[in-house]
């Protein structure tokens, strides 16, 4: 398998072959991703192999929400805004990799490469939870497959405690390291 790079969005990204089957994402790529980025909306990073260091494979988007506590379960540590029922999270907001690397593992790194970065940054500045709105059966069952992802409270979302993923990262093995989680 080829190693994959990850980077941030930048104005040499090229996206413009990318094609993931669903036509929200790659709609959302095309025409606001270099934009959301640009305006922190959204933290985009992309995955490539290394023959081409600028050509996307794969790619996600992280957004900071607020979302309601008791949507995370009674043992996700917080810290709560004035009204003590909500608190900061993080969201992934989009993840997709290219049509012909799809089902070939690309996705688990992929994820593996979102949850190391959000156990740093949920750690560095206290953010209890990283929330994904699976848009699938498929997508749900490849989060909670992959990632340890717990059903909300309510509705058909999924969050990732911060205490689950810093502990998927601190198990990885220094080799395992480099790729996967």
């Amino acid at each position: 398998m080829p190693e994959i790079e990850y980077r941030d969005l930048s104005d040499t990204t090229d996206f413009a072959n990318f094609v993931c089957g669903d036509s929200e994402i790659d709609k959302w790529l095309r025409n606001d991703a270099r934009k959301h980025h640009g305006q922190r909306k959204h933290l985009v990073t992309f995955a490539s192999f290394g023959d081409a260091p600028d050509s996307v494979v794969g790619f996600y988007a992280l957004s900071a929400v607020v979302e309601k506590v008791a949507n995370l379960g009674g043992d996700v540590p917080f810290f709560a805004f004035q009204d003590a029922s909500r608190c900061p999270c993080l969201q992934l907001t989009y993840m997709a990799m290219q049509k012909e690397h799809q089902a070939q593992d690309h996705g688990t790194l992929l994820l593996a490469n979102v949850i190391r970065t959000f156990a740093r940054l949920g750690s560095e500045i206290g953010i209890p939870a990283l929330i994904v709105a699976p848009g699938s059966e498929r997508a749900r069952k490849f989060y909670i497959d992959r990632g340890s992802f717990e059903p909300y409270a309510k509705g058909g979302g999924l969050f990732l405690p911060l205490r689950v993923a810093t502990s998927i990262v601190t198990a990885a093995s220094p080799e395992d390291e480099a790729q996967s989680i």
